[in-house]
């Protein structure tokens, strides 16, 4: 049964991936003197960007929410012993009402996400097709490229950092969850090791949006910069050691 769960979410996040790749759109920058069209353009794409982020704040929100109460859910759902003490029953009811409001809750969230996706999608690309159309990128400084750049690889080293601790918490949580790793006479190990595991799973689908938007966000600013900034040393990006290790570096 847990492992039955386990390759659901797994498909689920690869599911999540792929959709997010196929809508993801264009970024742009709003132009530091820009004329009637392209300040209309711009407000137009950002509240549609608004929208379609607080979507995906609803959509990991209610995915990890619901990845925890769900997996915690149907360890917790399993019949106690029927001879155990009127406690033990009411804490294990307690624990299945618990669980599942918290799943309901994030498959609440996660559903209502879809609608903000659609239409803030749906506008950034109609003031996207404005913007491309008016050539309105050409307002955008050589700075305010650098900033947004610097602040889109910031979230892209945050989504990578989730990804990572999220897979951590969820191999550690699946070492408990298979067996009495490690001994504790208060603490039901397996039931606590699909909890980390649910946190972690919902770490890594939190880890989508950022990878992706920061992906997203670092390409169209590296690209803007080199095209328009051609006088100034182009963005590029290497690798290079010093005594603490190997790193990326970002040269510009």
């Amino acid at each position: 049964m847990c492992i039955s769960i386990m390759k659901r979410l797994l498909v689920f996040m690869l599911v999540c991936s792929v959709a997010y790749s196929n809508m993801q759109a264009q970024v742009i920058m709003k132009p530091s003197e820009p004329n009637a069209v392209c300040a209309e353009a711009w407000e137009k794409y950002h509240k549609g960007d608004v929208l379609w982020k607080t979507g995906w704040g609803l959509f990991v929100g209610g995915a990890v929410t619901a990845a925890v109460g769900w997996g915690t859910f149907f360890p917790c759902s399993f019949t106690p012993d029927p001879y155990a003490s009127p406690e033990v029953k009411a804490q294990h009811k307690a624990a299945v009402v618990s669980t599942l409001t918290i799943a309901s809750i994030g498959s609440a969230a996660f559903v209502s996400s879809v609608p903000c996706l659609i239409v803030g999608q749906v506008r950034r690309k109609q003031a996207i097709k404005v913007y491309n159309n008016e050539n309105c990128a050409m307002g955008v400084t050589c700075d305010q490229i650098k900033i947004d750049y610097k602040k889109a690889n910031d979230t892209w080293k945050a989504g990578w950092g989730l990804f990572g601790a999220g897979g951590g918490l969820a191999i550690v949580g699946g070492l408990m969850a298979a067996g009495p790793v490690f001994s504790s006479s208060t603490i039901d190990t397996e039931l606590a090791g699909w909890g980390f595991v649910g946190f972690g799973l919902g770490s890594v689908i939190a880890s989508v949006p950022c990878i992706c938007i920061g992906h997203a966000q670092r390409q169209a600013a590296r690209n803007l910069y080199n095209g328009k900034c051609s006088d100034q040393t182009p963005l590029t990006f290497s690798i290079q050691s010093s005594a603490n290790g190997l790193g990326l570096a970002m040269q510009f």
